[in-house]
């Protein structure tokens, strides 16, 4: 299952990106975020991993995130896994000619497993949904906080 987003906001990208790999804006705009508990590396670089604690409806995930990419102002590209699904996601910043930047997010949801594949249709939909509403959430959020 794929899904991909476009938004246009008014920040140029160098406030984007350290916005986007600071755990402690998920909560600002990731609806199902629980908690973030570090793992090795430092937050944002390349090889870095974590754990993150997701709540969809009534089931909790913990998935392992590892940041995989990560070009200033340019490209950030992360995994979320556990022994069922893997998230792949990815971000880009292309900044306008009116100095304001165009965020493109896509999302790739993969079944790791049999019960993965089982509940890939029924998934699929509510990462879908989620995915949506939480770059509308990004880019609300974006608007309003300042980076230093």
């Amino acid at each position: 299952m794929e899904c991909s987003s476009s938004q246009e906001i008014s920040k140029p990208p160098s406030e984007i990106f350290p916005f986007l790999y600071a755990w402690e804006n998920l909560p600002l705009w990731i609806t199902e975020f629980k908690r973030f508990e570090p793992l090795t590396g430092e937050e944002g670089e390349v090889g870095s991993t974590s754990w993150i604690h997701l709540n969809y409806g009534s089931t909790s995930f913990r998935m392992k995130q590892e940041i995989l990419q990560c070009e200033d102002d340019q490209a950030l590209v992360l995994t979320w896994s556990n022994t069922m699904l893997q998230i792949h996601r990815s971000f880009e910043v292309f900044e306008t000619a009116t100095g304001k930047a165009r965020l493109n997010s896509h999302l790739i949801l993969m079944p790791q497993n049999f019960w993965g594949s089982l509940c890939l249709p029924f998934l699929g939909k509510a990462f879908r949904r989620s995915h949506i509403r939480n770059m509308e959430r990004l880019k609300d959020a974006l608007e309003v906080v300042s980076m230093p």
